[in-house]
């Protein structure tokens, strides 16, 4: 990879922390704290999955969270899984049983067609991470850009 290439990286990866965070804290997904985010696993240019610590004081994380292109941002405690690999797990079996619950609904609203066509790309969304994490050959070098 040549700096060119590691620059634009970087600069999709700031960005696209920097409006995960702010969308996770706008919707409520985290509480209104000052909070600082660490990339610790990507794909390029399509996702990625990030520790969330405050910015001042203690330095432990305390959220996981993940955001990409084609992906929902959403966010999880730390404590529920010990690497990015164990929370792409959790992320997708969280999204599989809310869309469960949410099309077992009986409120007419809830099951509109609208609804339904976003539960299908939740669910679509949740197959493909479980894919992803599954894939040993992506996670074998946390550090490595080569994904």
């Amino acid at each position: 990879m040549n700096s060119k290439e590691e620059s634009q990286d970087g600069v999709w990866e700031k960005k696209k922390l920097a409006a995960a965070l702010k969308d996770a804290m706008a919707s409520g997904l985290v509480p209104d704290l000052v909070l600082e985010g660490a990339v610790v696993w990507r794909m390029r240019h399509v996702l990625l999955i990030a520790q969330l610590r405050k910015a001042v004081g203690a330095r432990e994380p305390l959220y996981w969270l993940i955001a990409g292109e084609y992906s929902a941002t959403d966010v999880v405690p730390f404590r529920v899984a010990t690497s990015a690999k164990e929370a792409a797990k959790h992320f997708a079996l969280k999204w599989q049983l809310g869309v469960a619950q949410l099309l077992n609904q009986p409120d007419r609203q809830v099951n509109g067609q609208w609804i339904h066509k976003k539960a299908r790309e939740l669910e679509q969304q949740a197959e493909g991470l479980y894919e992803l994490a599954e894939n040993q050959a992506l996670w074998l070098d946390p550090a490595s850009e080569e994904r």
